[in-house]
């Protein structure tokens, strides 16, 4: 996944100080008839390979828990009461993400996980999502933090 990634973006290198990268895919690759266990990758998130890979890039974390329906579009599950989250080192890119995801998309609920590093939990949800797809037949659901 990181070589397929990074083949992508390699294009961007002379603009990535200028440029925020918000990756929704994994390390973790999933085959969808026997998908049990953990990647050799769970050590490193993808978002943190991306970074290693391009060190002046501004790397986000975000939209990994849902399916591409529900990420551009939350109001398709719960009329958009569920929980979308955040991961990165450069808080200003954060904040971009943050107000792309509110303003252009209609999320409420974001939470903020902090540093890069907590790109791995989210990516670590995908067995669970896949589980839950499969159980009840439908992509269409999502986490909902509550306190």
């Amino acid at each position: 996944m990181i070589d397929e990634t990074v083949a992508e973006i390699e294009g961007m290198q002379t603009h990535s100080s200028s440029v925020v990268a918000v990756k929704a895919a994994r390390a973790l690759s999933v085959r969808w008839s026997s998908w049990a266990g953990l990647p050799e990758q769970a050590r490193h998130s993808l978002a943190e390979q991306i970074q290693r890979a391009f060190p002046a890039a501004r790397v986000v974390k975000s939209l990994n828990t849902m399916n591409a329906n529900v990420m551009v579009n939350p109001q398709l599950v719960a009329g958009g009461e569920h929980t979308v989250f955040v991961s990165g080192d450069d808080a200003a890119a954060k904040a971009q993400v943050v107000t792309i995801l509110r303003d252009w998309f209609g999320w409420r609920d974001i939470v903020d996980l902090g540093g890069l590093k907590t790109a791995r939990t989210v990516e670590m949800f995908v067995p669970l999502w896949v589980a839950m797809m499969l159980q009840t037949g439908s992509p269409l659901f999502q986490i909902k933090v509550v306190q």
